[in-house]
């Protein structure tokens, strides 16, 4: 696809996703807060409103420059993958908890991901010694993010309740 187009195409989307949502806001009940700036509509309303202006800058240069570079495509079969495999993990999280299906899910892609983009993908220990590297950086990402959410934000994470 023609960048324009694709800029255009993506602005009117970015243009209708922040006039739906600035609307929507307005359905937000925030009569219990009393002060303006600490009510969650205000920030919402913000956000989408430089959203908005960016997006219509987007529109503006899209349509003035016109730039003819043919871009790749945008759906290849990593990025279905990608979707794929975090849809399965968002269903999966409220079963099996967050901390077994952020763990699977960061190994499945980060093996995936590093395999995909390596020429000639390694054979016997040489692979053993990659899935090993992979599986330690998924259990430190996994175990830094469990940190994270529990103790220093306090968030109640999903646990395993499968059974």
């Amino acid at each position: 696809m023609v960048k324009w187009k694709r800029e255009l195409l993506l602005s009117l989307f970015l243009i209708a996703f922040s006039l739906v949502n600035f609307i929507y806001c307005g359905t937000m009940k925030t009569d219990i807060i009393k002060v303006s700036a600490a009510k969650p509509d205000v920030y919402l309303r913000l956000w989408l409103g430089i959203l908005l202006a960016l997006s219509v800058v987007l529109l503006y240069r899209a349509l003035k420059n016109r730039p003819q570079e043919v871009l790749p495509k945008l759906w290849g079969p990593l990025q279905i993958f990608t979707i794929a495999v975090f849809a399965v993990y968002l269903l999966a999280v409220p079963y099996v908890g967050f901390l077994v299906a952020t763990l699977v899910f960061m190994m499945i892609v980060t093996t995936v991901y590093n395999l995909y983009v390596l020429e000639d993908i390694p054979k016997g220990m040489a692979l053993v010694k990659h899935l090993a590297v992979y599986a330690v950086f998924s259990v430190v990402c996994t175990a830094a993010t469990e940190f994270v959410f529990r103790q220093l934000l306090s968030v109640n994470l999903p646990v395993w309740k499968l059974f």
